[in-house]
């Protein structure tokens, strides 16, 4: 809420307050002569050349000394004297926002009682000096800001949009639920908002006292955010277990959303998502929480620490609950499918930990298949050549388990890894081992590996697929080989990855955009026998596409070739034929 630049000012002070003192000194301020600005004891008419300009700024730097060194005395007297009251200091702060920074009653006393504006917002930070005494935690000038000095108690920072009791009920201090209820007292919106619907049960720490105030002031604990949670629900993603009682004792049922038919996940799938074991031990042991209820998605608990990779939490499941790795989720997808699937961020030696976990537990899951048809190995093709690599040398998962789209764990993985990635290369090696005839396995498009590969301008895996026996003449299902995609589009982002019919789609050429492609991408299919006077359904020929895309390299390239292979001997006899 403050600056650090802010807080270095308020700390360091002194200095500054040094620098001020020996000005006011010179002046004369504060002195007994204090009505005339050159120590004389002269009025102002015997000096008609001192500015009463000049002396305003000599008492409000007076005002501002005396507040910064918490002085009653001399803050009482410069505003005697008629110092500005709302006079400002550093970081855009006023003097009301010092004294209310220091929580010193007999500074606001006095500035209260000359007509400081106690609504005033800082210009540095947007807060008012009702905003600072909250965050500071002193009780006393909250009130008295309230009580004298008849502070809005709803005012909102002018950065933040926050109000005094939204400060008061997340800064973690003994003295916030005191403040919290004068401000309540005094009329504080309890109401109010933050972004994304989140009251202030949501937003509170975990004092069981603040908990019960805001409860007892008419705050919903079954509230729901824009993301559908409710306080508890958020307590439990951020393991608050001392929160999460509180809201527990007070009435809040841990099932409510395990009876319906919205499809919220329930606190519990939000204990497991942030891998909290002690809330999750806490809701299951303590408070009967359903371990089989399904969130929007079909998905239990388990499956949600699954796919978070928490180990703890699933082994307590599995040990404590009468749940089994097979259990499936409304999609069919078992907890092993859970852990293969790609989650950012998380310790990959974990994957490989749990995976070998539940296989030990239940090796028969190993080729379950989901609604979708695929498998664990299916999901872990996506992004990692280590997991694939245990689940098949270790656990024996079937490489050659096509999908409800016709794609293999080799398919998925030469459409969806990362270009560079080894996973594909890996599990193309592994299949020429074990099933040499499965290399080229098509999916329900009719594209093979190596067209996945072509089309995503994968040079370095259509290389390795050449090598390991993949063929460079298959046609899909529109008349399409290798040669037709190599480099020929780039598309837009994400395209690929959804089930599209992509032959039909790149019929559709304004949603594609050319791209450049190397020679030696082209040079290798050509060198495996690709066929350059190949043409598909629509007639088009590979060197076709290359020209409409720009690529003057390729298009030479596949001419030539289809020119040894008398493609143009064969029209000039036709055009003397006619």
């Amino acid at each position: 809420f403050v600056s650090r630049k802010l807080l270095s000012t308020f700390h360091n002070n002194s200095i500054t307050m040094e620098r001020r003192q020996d000005f006011a000194e010179s002046s004369g301020v504060g002195s007994s002569s204090i009505s005339s600005p050159d120590g004389s004891g002269e009025c102002d008419a015997c000096h008609p050349f001192q500015s009463r300009k000049k002396r305003q700024a000599t008492l409000d730097a007076y005002l501002v000394q005396s507040v910064c060194q918490q002085d009653p005395e001399g803050t009482f007297e410069a505003l005697q004297q008629g110092a500005n009251p709302n006079a400002q200091a550093d970081e855009g702060m006023n003097v009301i926002h010092f004294a209310s920074l220091y929580g010193n009653a007999n500074l606001l006393h006095a500035l209260i009682e000359h007509n400081a504006d106690t609504n005033l917002l800082c210009s540095g930070s947007g807060l008012s000096p009702l905003h600072f005494a909250v965050l500071m935690g002193h009780a006393a000038s909250v009130r008295i800001l309230l009580e004298e000095g008849f502070a809005d108690p709803n005012i909102a920072s002018s950065l933040s949009a926050r109000t005094p009791l939204q400060i008061a009920v997340t800064v973690p201090r003994p003295e916030s639920v005191q403040i919290a209820e004068t401000l309540i007292a005094f009329g504080a919106d309890v109401m109010v908002l933050e972004d994304d619907d989140l009251n202030l049960l949501h937003v509170c720490g975990n004092d069981p006292l603040m908990v019960k105030l805001l409860v007892d002031s008419g705050v919903s604990p079954t509230a729901r955010s824009k993301t559908d949670l409710t306080p508890l629900h958020l307590a439990c993603l951020n393991g608050n277990l001392t929160k999460v009682k509180a809201l527990v004792e007070l009435g809040v049922g841990v099932n409510d959303d395990c009876s319906t038919d919205d499809g919220i996940r329930s606190p519990l799938h939000c204990a497991c998502d942030g891998g909290h074991i002690d809330v999750v031990r806490y809701l299951v042991e303590e408070q009967d929480a359903d371990p089989f209820c399904k969130d929007r998605n079909g998905k239990l608990p388990i499956h949600q620490a699954c796919k978070m990779k928490h180990k703890r939490i699933v082994d307590f499941f599995l040990n404590a609950c009468e749940i089994f790795p097979d259990t499936p989720d409304s999609n069919g997808n078992t907890c092993l499918h859970w852990v293969c699937r790609k989650v950012h961020n998380v310790d990959t030696s974990v994957v490989y930990n749990l995976a070998g976990s539940l296989l030990h537990r239940m090796p028969s899951i190993i080729n379950i298949a989901n609604l979708e048809g695929q498998t664990a190995l299916h999901h872990a093709s996506f992004w990692s050549a280590n997991l694939c690599q245990i689940l098949v040398e270790c656990w024996d998962a079937d490489l050659t388990k096509k999908d409800r789209t016709g794609q293999t764990p080799l398919l998925l993985a030469a459409r969806h890894a990362d270009v560079g990635d080894s996973t594909a290369s890996y599990l193309a090696g592994m299949t020429v081992e074990l099933h040499p005839s499965r290399v080229n396995d098509t999916d329900n498009m009719g594209w093979t590996a190596l067209h996945w590969a072509s089309f995503r301008y994968d040079e370095r895996l259509i290389r390795i697929l050449l090598e390991v026996g993949a063929d460079a003449n298959v046609s899909s299902v529109y008349g399409r080989r290798p040669l037709h995609l190599v480099g020929r589009f780039q598309i837009p982002t994400g395209l690929y990855q959804r089930d599209l019919h992509l032959d039909s789609v790149l019929d559709k050429s304004i949603v594609f955009q050319s791209r450049t492609v190397t020679n030696e991408s082209v040079q290798a299919l050509l060198e495996a026998g690709a066929d350059s006077i190949a043409s598909d359904h629509r007639g088009d020929l590979p060197f076709f596409l290359a020209a409409t895309t720009g690529s003057v390299n390729d298009t030479y390239q596949m001419m030539r070739a289809a020119t040894g292979k008398g493609l143009f001997n064969n029209l000039a006899s036709q055009m003397a034929d006619e």
